[in-house]
């Protein structure tokens, strides 16, 4: 089991070396927000739906609420990507992430 935790570190190393070495900095954390809202819209095409008819929700237009619904996601994906590429060399993920995710996720929820 540790052989293989090496072995996975290792590999992770080689990929994050070659990043660095094909693309800037800029253009991989653009590449990961992209990722992070694509699976978020992805998510949200099936989970809301099934919201709405499970609850009977109702809104007075569609239009507003699907824009919320958008400028909503791509600040959450904004933020979790930032709050990722900051932890992503920490030892101890656990207690940053909630330290540091808290105060850039609880505005754009508000806000939306």
């Amino acid at each position: 089991a540790i052989w293989g935790l090496i072995q996975a570190e290792v590999q992770e190393r080689r990929t994050w070396l070659t990043l660095r070495l094909v693309a800037s900095p800029g253009a991989i954390l653009l590449g990961k927000w992209a990722v992070n809202l694509a699976l978020l819209l992805a998510t949200e095409a099936i989970v809301v739906p099934l919201f709405l008819v499970l609850f009977g929700a109702s809104f007075a237009s569609v239009p507003a609420f699907l824009a919320v619904l958008l400028l909503a996601s791509v600040g959450l994906s904004a933020a979790i990507t930032l709050v990722s590429a900051l932890l992503a060399q920490a030892r101890a993920h656990g207690a940053l992430v909630s330290a540091l995710a808290f105060p850039l996720i609880v505005p754009v929820l508000m806000a939306a």
